[in-house]
């Protein structure tokens, strides 16, 4: 049984006891919670709730010009199986801040996920110009060999 995000809702699978505050108080509090068979499952329905929520939309749009953002929705994609989506969002990172260790060794991973081994090695070669000392690009190269 997985429940990652917490997403809430009376029309789902089972009850969990929850910290709410209320009028500035701590109250426990049993609510409704969807129940995913994986981790994955779960990624997914996240993944649809905020691109599918207009109450998110505006964040969304706005997070095309964050790198923090951008780097976050890459690795859900990521994890998701969403590869160019993935892919897109972690270049569109790096576009915006070059510097970014993290994204670049995320996109590698990404493109050995799609055994696309000869990008992941031209990633990791970028990610070693702007940090001679990361230790994971190293070893994303070796193991692409």
């Amino acid at each position: 049984m997985y429940n990652l995000i917490t997403l809430i809702n009376p029309l789902w699978y089972t009850q969990k006891e929850t910290l709410e505050f209320e009028q500035g108080a701590m109250v426990k509090k049993k609510e409704p919670f969807r129940v995913y068979n994986s981790l994955k499952e779960s990624l997914d329905d996240y993944v649809s709730f905020l691109s599918n929520s207009d109450r998110y939309q505006s964040a969304l749009e706005k997070s095309s010009e964050n790198p923090n953002i951008l780097f976050a929705l890459g690795r859900l994609f990521l994890e998701t199986g969403q590869y160019k989506k993935s892919q897109s969002n972690l270049k569109r990172c790096l576009e915006l801040q070059s510097t970014y260790i993290a994204a670049y060794i995320t996109l590698a991973n990404c493109l050995v996920a799609q055994n696309d081994l000869k990008s992941a090695i031209e990633i990791c070669n970028s990610c070693l110009l702007v940090d001679r000392l990361q230790a994971q690009a190293y070893l994303i190269k070796v193991s692409c060999f």
